[in-house]
């Protein structure tokens, strides 16, 4: 998967309900704007990011420097929906979180699996080669 020179895990984080792509801009008014599925979603994975680590978390966040991350979905239907945009959302909701900006990613792993009993989203964010 990642390289394990220097390589650790830094984050293990499981959002559990069904994993929601990311919604594209919508346009109205003479602006643009995040529709409200989207921006509840991004929320709800903030919240358990607090939920989780709130001030237990032992590293120094957000994570300077840059990472792997490997992001899982379990959906509990079979309907169609982008990789990409299912990573887009877990992306930008742990932006200034999890880590200072998504650029800071390197490597990018997503997947999708069917579990119809424990929808979720798992994800695990590493280091890029020992950078911290």
């Amino acid at each position: 998967m990642f390289d394990n020179s220097g390589t650790y895990r830094i984050l293990k984080l499981t959002i559990p309900g069904q994993p929601i792509p990311k919604g594209r801009p919508r346009f109205g008014r003479g602006r643009t704007f995040t529709d409200s599925r989207t921006v509840s979603a991004e929320s709800a994975i903030a919240a358990e990011f607090h939920r989780t680590f709130g001030v237990r978390h032992t590293i120094e966040t957000p994570v300077a420097g840059k990472l792997n991350v490997r992001l899982r979905f379990f959906r509990n239907d079979n309907r169609r929906v982008d990789a990409d945009n299912l990573g887009k959302l877990c992306l930008d909701a742990l932006n200034g979180l999890a880590w200072a900006d998504d650029s800071q990613i390197v490597s990018l792993i997503i997947s999708k699996h069917h579990d119809a009993d424990n929808p979720r989203t798992e994800i695990d964010v590493f280091t890029a080669g020992g950078a911290r």
